[in-house]
């Protein structure tokens, strides 16, 4: 018995191959970069497409152009779905997780236009890209063609857990460095604002995709020909984007409280400055009235000493005696590891 072979890949824009594929009806994965491998027009003539999946393949997020065919200022149709075909977008992260670390950059999200057919899934990049990096150079053999599906559509989602966990690592750091040393470094204030930018993108890319891959999922599951299993797994990769907003929403809720922890540390440096300088201010003033007193008993270098310089530093020693006593004046990261 001959064993089943992989699904195969095509990471190359070849007519005659995916002609001959699509004339056996032998199901396969097309991924493919736009005017560098090949045109829209070139794609829509191998794959036989109509206009409607043409107008829907070539419009990206960020062209921000309407669907044609529907006429100017008609809303934008981002799931296409006839009888044949769904086309819907989606998104993953190119893998800079260095950049991430140090708080530099926004993360790099590369959007691909889906078309699934019962015959063919095909994902085609406005930007030069290779989804073999994130799914490997061959598709599981022996499982079924919404399996082989799954396994693409998955390994794009991943990218965002992957990107979190840097996030989640990069928020870690900066509660080591308030609340061991008590103190943040110079390059925080970078990885803060980094991480925020990150969480941004994130959001701004997540929120709609959850929303549109709710849609394509329903359409998926009635797409003739692509043969299913018992498997929910289209449900999956929803599941997996909600999950992916509860990290972003629980990242974010990190990152608040690593900056409520920075600003908690700041006020307590500085009303333990004001609690000592309070009668140091309260002495100034004392001895800086010129009543008759004063001016008969401060009338030597050794007064002088003696109530001025010794009164402040009497009152500098009770207050920070008072502060240990209550132990304000250790390190409050310290005492909370402790």
């Amino acid at each position: 018995m001959t064993p089943p072979r992989p699904t195969p890949i095509l990471a190359e824009f070849d007519p005659n191959v995916i002609r001959r594929r699509l004339e056996r009806h032998e199901f396969f994965w097309a991924d493919l970069t736009l005017d560098d491998e090949a045109t829209i027009g070139e794609i829509q003539t191998t794959f036989g497409l109509g206009p409607g999946p043409r107008a829907a393949l070539e419009t990206f997020v960020d062209k921000g152009v309407a669907v044609a065919g529907d006429g100017p200022g008609a809303p934008r149709r981002l799931v296409y779905v006839d009888a044949d075909h769904v086309v819907f977008p989606f998104s993953y992260v190119r893998w800079r997780h260095a950049e991430i670390r140090e708080g530099a950059g926004a993360l790099d999200v590369h959007e691909v236009n889906v078309v699934l057919h019962g015959d063919y899934l095909l994902t085609v990049h406005q930007r030069a890209g290779d989804l073999r990096e994130l799914v490997g150079d061959e598709l599981p053999s022996g499982r079924t063609e919404r399996y082989v599906v799954y396994v693409v559509l998955e390994a794009m989602t991943s990218t965002f857990f992957r990107s979190l966990l840097v996030l989640q690592d990069a928020i870690g750091r900066l509660e080591s460095d308030v609340m061991g040393e008590g103190r943040t470094r110079r390059g925080d204030a970078m990885l803060i604002g980094g991480v925020r930018l990150c969480l941004s993108t994130l959001r701004r890319h997540v929120g709609p995709e959850r929303v549109l891959f709710e849609r394509a999922n329903g359409e998926m599951e009635q797409i003739p020909g692509l043969e299913a299993d018992h498997g929910r797994y289209f449900d999956r990769i929803s599941q997996e984007l909600d999950r992916i907003i509860d990290g972003i929403d629980a990242v974010s809720g990190g990152l608040s409280s690593a900056l409520e922890v920075q600003l908690n540390e700041t006020t307590y440096r500085l009303t333990i400055i004001a609690t000592i300088f309070l009668p140091l201010t309260f002495l100034t003033g004392f001895f800086g009235m010129n009543f008759d007193w004063m001016i008969r008993q401060v009338d030597s270098a050794a007064a002088f000493w003696l109530f001025g310089v010794g009164g402040c530093v009497a009152a500098v020693l009770l207050i920070v005696g008072f502060l240990a006593r209550q132990g304000t004046v250790n390190q409050p990261g310290a005492d909370r590891e402790r």
